[in-house]
């Protein structure tokens, strides 16, 4: 197996991020007691070329192992991709949960600046619907270049005949989204429609700082605009994250994609995966 290049020792995790003097998304683990080598990539959901503009670099690290996990499976039975669990609910729809004149404003918004009307999509979770706006703020021109990163990388592998893994499941990551209140999922979206221009800034920043491939400001920029749902959607995630990577990653070499918020801080991903006995180490 090839050996991994420019490693960067874990220490450069510390509280000061100057410490770190290549910042890398790519991470080589291997837990202890065996003899062979994973990796973790920090991704973003995204079809950008600032997502793709390694992507020659890691897909030798990714031919190098024998399984592939994303964050869940990305193939998803049709039965299992109309769960319930996506909508809002007691059969609620968005146009109920808001007045008639903010929802009138919000569908001009929408229609306005991203070219698509979320009037068909009322009955989603408002979290996930802001989710699928920040991605088209991502667009460029709203021309599609490429699958999402993740699911890029899913496919390559399954080309490769690797093996294909979740590290979460679907229905986990589902209720997630239930644990945040359906109301500040609203006014999130609400604010949002209001300041589009705002958004579209704060998500081209992230792209950025994808691109930049510091792992250190990724996080701290996601945290921040996490806000009080940073434990549900950041902490307590990397806890199951990092327990499910060490024990996948003790069975075979296996390559990890993970959303690049996930990595670092003192209570990430590759700080936790160290903590449990891991040699953690950047490429």
């Amino acid at each position: 197996m090839r050996q991994a290049r420019r490693l960067l020792p874990f220490s450069a995790f510390t509280k000061s991020a100057s410490v770190i003097q290549k910042p890398t998304l790519l991470w080589s683990v291997q837990p202890p007691g065996t003899s062979f080598v994973s990796y973790i990539l920090g991704t973003m959901h995204s079809n950008t070329e600032a997502a793709f503009s390694q992507i020659e670099k890691i897909q030798p690290f990714l031919q190098e192992c024998h399984a592939f996990a994303a964050e869940y499976a990305l193939e998803i039975p049709s039965e299992e991709a109309n769960d319930p669990w996506i909508r809002i609910p007691e059969g609620q729809t968005l146009d109920q949960l808001v007045t008639p004149k903010t929802y009138a404003r919000m569908r001009r918004a929408f229609k306005r600046y991203l070219g698509f009307d979320i009037h068909p999509y009322r009955e989603a979770l408002p979290l996930l619907l802001a989710q699928f706006v920040h991605e088209r703020l991502l667009r460029p021109s709203g021309q599609v270049l490429h699958l999402p990163l993740d699911q890029y990388l899913w496919e390559f592998a399954k080309e490769q005949d690797k093996t294909l893994l979740g590290i979460e499941t679907l229905e986990e990551q589902l209720r997630v989204l239930e644990k945040i209140p359906l109301d500040q999922q609203v006014q999130n979206l609400v604010h949002l429609s209001r300041n589009i221009g705002g958004h579209r800034r704060q998500v081209m920043r992230t792209a950025r700082l994808y691109a930049e491939g510091d792992p250190v400001k990724i996080y701290r920029s996601t945290r921040k605009k996490s806000g009080a749902v940073r434990k549900t959607l950041l902490f307590d995630r990397n806890r199951i994250m990092a327990e499910r990577i060490l024990r996948m990653s003790a069975v075979q070499p296996t390559f990890f994609a993970i959303g690049a918020a996930h990595l670092a801080g003192e209570k990430g991903v590759l700080r936790l995966l160290k903590h449990q006995g891991s040699l953690v180490k950047g490429v």
